[in-house]
């Protein structure tokens, strides 16, 4: 079980810091935007594993 969860963190940091990277290359390096992104990821992570 926490192998699982292991793995559920692992890839969702895998994910945030592709998507990180996604936006920087994009070049929105406001930093505020970049706050807004990852404050919906991090919720959409919260609705994904409950």
């Amino acid at each position: 079980m926490a192998l699982d969860f292991f793995i559920s963190r692992t890839s969702c940091l895998k994910v945030l810091s592709y998507y990180t990277a996604l936006v920087l290359f994009s070049q929105v390096i406001s930093e505020e935007k970049l706050k807004k992104h990852i404050f919906l990821l991090l919720i959409l992570e919260k609705v994904l594993l409950f």
